[in-house]
């Protein structure tokens, strides 16, 4: 997978927000021994705006989102993506916490 690649899938999210800032810190790929055993491609990211344009989701209510996070992509012998698993610096209660949590509330972070 490379950067591009990664950077093409993350537009997809572009839709559903204000001022979308996904910045991609990091993106490897590992393997676990021997060309036939599994391999899969680890990338960490930020979502999240720098302070005058803070990254919202396009609710009325506009909640200001941010989250650190990885994605880990287990790729098969074909090197195809197979699964994806993410991960993230915040409980899914934090995250539901977000999203309905009004922007005037939120910008002092």
């Amino acid at each position: 997978m490379s950067k591009d690649l990664y950077s093409r899938n993350l537009k997809l999210l572009v839709p559903f927000f204000d001022h979308p800032s996904i910045a991609l810190q990091k993106i490897e790929k590992w393997s676990e021994g021997s060309i036939s055993e599994a391999e899969f491609v680890f990338a960490s990211w930020k979502l999240r705006g720098p302070a005058k344009e803070w990254t919202h989701l396009k609710l009325p209510w506009r909640p200001v989102i941010s989250v650190d996070g990885s994605t880990v992509y287990d790729i098969n012998d074909k090197f195809k993506i197979v699964r994806h698993a993410e991960s993230w610096n915040i409980s899914a209660l934090q995250a539901v916490g977000q999203i309905f949590t009004p922007s005037h509330r939120r910008l002092g972070e």
